[in-house]
C-alpha cells in the first residue's frame, strides 16, 4: 500500500461587495484621490525598469501606501478602496483568483507602510525605500511567470 499525501492550498480571495464605481458615487473625494495615487503608482512601477511581476507587486503596495499615508484617508480606507478594485476586476476574462490573492496581500503590505510627516505630508521617499526593502526581502508576492504560482518577491515559496 502506498501512503502518499499531497497538500493542496487553494485561496479564494474575499474581494468584498463594493466596486470602484459604487465607491466613486458615494465618496467622490476618496475615488479621485485613489485614482490620482493609482496613476502615481503605475508611473513609479513602470520607471523602476524591473520585470512585470515585481513591478505589479510594488505598484499595488505603493498605491495602497500612498492612500494609507494621506491624512484624509488612512490605512482602513486604503484597504477598502483597493479591495474594491479587486472586486471590479473579478469578472475580467484574464483575471484569476491568484491574481487577487497576490494583489490583496501586496495591498495589505502597502497599508502597513504608511509614512506621514508631522505636518501632514506624505513621505514618498520613506515609502519607496521601505517598499523596496520589502520587495527584496520577499515580503511582497508575485506570480512566477514560468510556473504561474504565487511566490514571495525573492522567489521563495509561500507554502511549504
Amino acid at each position: 500500500t502506498l501512503n502518499i499525501t499531497k497538500k493542496i492550498v487553494i485561496d479564494f480571495p474575499d474581494v468584498g461587495n463594493l466596486s470602484e464605481v459604487s465607491i466613486a458615487w458615494r465618496y467622490p473625494l476618496l475615488a479621485a484621490a485613489a485614482d490620482y495615487y493609482a496613476n502615481a503608482a503605475m508611473t513609479y512601477a513602470k520607471n523602476l525598469m524591473i520585470d512585470n511581476e515585481m513591478a505589479n507587486a510594488i505598484q499595488h503596495a505603493y498605491w495602497t501606501a500612498l492612500i494609507a499615508s494621506d491624512p484624509l484617508f488612512g490605512p482602513e480606507y486604503a484597504l477598502w478602496v483597493t479591495t474594491a478594485h479587486e472586486y471590479s476586476n473579478r469578472h475580467r476574462d484574464e483575471a484569476l483568483a491568484f491574481d487577487s490573492v497576490m494583489d490583496l496581500h501586496n495591498n495589505l503590505v502597502g497599508s502597513r507602510t504608511a509614512y506621514t510627516s508631522p505636518d501632514g505630508q506624505i513621505e514618498v521617499g520613506r515609502i519607496k525605500q521601505a517598499l523596496n526593502t520589502k520587495l527584496n526581502a520577499g515580503e511582497l508576492w508575485i506570480i512566477n511567470s514560468k510556473t504561474s504560482m504565487v511566490e514571495r518577491s525573492n522567489n521563495q515559496k509561500i507554502y511549504p
